[in-house]
């Protein structure tokens, strides 16, 4: 059972994780070695391994804890993980919080819905209790309402103990999608090879190396989908746009105000200086991440400068 943990679930595991990247993001790992070979200089390199020991001893210490058998200890130390993994790049931030904006709009539109279900059957007993005053047609009312209520009462309460448990699977899905805490689980799963407080003294450095290269790679995934969380389509004069017709705005200060185009979802970053609009594509959602707007302002101003050079 220990080898199923630690080296048969582990494979699976990355061989899913390389197969859906491969099957559904295609496009964006397209030359996935060569490009990040080109994109990573040496402060990028050191971030990324800055980042994986970061990881890599979290992971230990959740490790450890489990075995020292602390479950306080445990969960703080999953949240502060968690919390490291989702926080560590532009794209994890923006990723999460858009998945989770896309769960709660869902979850609340469907509680809404019941809820309007409740409030009609209140009405209609409150309108045919106050409109009949034999105490006989009375009693039939709250008879046929008991009869009535109680079958949908239990639906509710049934459904909202359901999407209670929705909602915490969808934030475990959301969790899941993100690079670092997948390739963190495999690692943790990988450790269980030894299953042991881990020490300076007992360390298994193949294990220990192991466990790093799985990380660095799930880091350096992550930077290639950061380098392609958004696409640049255009640059164009702002006089051939009207934003007044079919554009929502998302942000607005001095330097720049970025539009949205409820058609056919493309961002629109109006730089007010120099009158010119530089369109992208994105499915990270701009109204929950501050951090993408900074990114796609940035990259830009970069490539209006290059294209004033040219």
């Amino acid at each position: 059972m220990r080898y199923f943990i630690s080296i048969i679930l582990p494979i699976l595991m990355l061989t899913l994780a390389f197969y859906s990247m491969y099957h559904y993001q295609k496009h964006i790992f397209k030359n996935f070695i060569q490009d990040t070979a080109k994109s990573y200089a040496i402060s990028t390199v050191f971030i990324a391994l800055v980042k994986t020991a970061i990881a890599l001893f979290l992971i230990v210490l959740v490790h450890n804890a489990f075995y020292d058998q602390s479950l306080t200890e445990l969960v703080l130390l999953l949240v502060i993980f968690m919390g490291f993994s989702i926080l560590q790049s532009a794209y994890s931030i923006g990723g999460f919080l858009t998945r989770n904006k896309l769960f709660y709009y869902q979850t609340k539109s469907i509680i809404i819905n019941e809820t309007k279900r409740f409030n009609q059957l209140f009405s209609w007993f409150n309108e045919q209790y106050r409109t009949h005053s034999k105490t006989l047609m009375k009693l039939v009312i709250i008879a046929v309402f008991v009869i009535v209520f109680l079958p949908n009462f239990s639906i509710l309460l049934t459904t909202n103990l359901i999407f209670a448990l929705l909602i915490i699977i969808l934030v475990i899905i959301s969790l899941a999608f993100n690079q670092l805490i997948y390739f963190g689980f495999v690692a943790l799963l990988i450790f269980q090879y030894q299953p042991e407080v881990i020490t300076f003294e007992s360390m298994n450095l193949l294990l220990m190396s192991i466990t790093f290269i799985v990380l660095f790679v799930g880091l350096s995934i992550d930077h290639r989908l950061q380098q392609k969380m958004f696409f640049l389509i255009t640059m164009m004069p702002v006089k051939r746009f009207n934003f007044k017709l079919g554009y929502e705005k998302i942000a607005d200060n001095k330097q720049v105000i970025i539009y949205k185009n409820i058609i056919n979802q493309y961002y629109y970053v109006y730089f007010r200086k120099i009158g010119l609009v530089v369109v992208y594509h994105s499915e990270v959602d701009l109204k929950v991440s501050r951090v993408v707007q900074f990114k796609m302002i940035q990259y830009g101003k970069k490539y209006i400068y290059k294209a004033a050079e040219l």
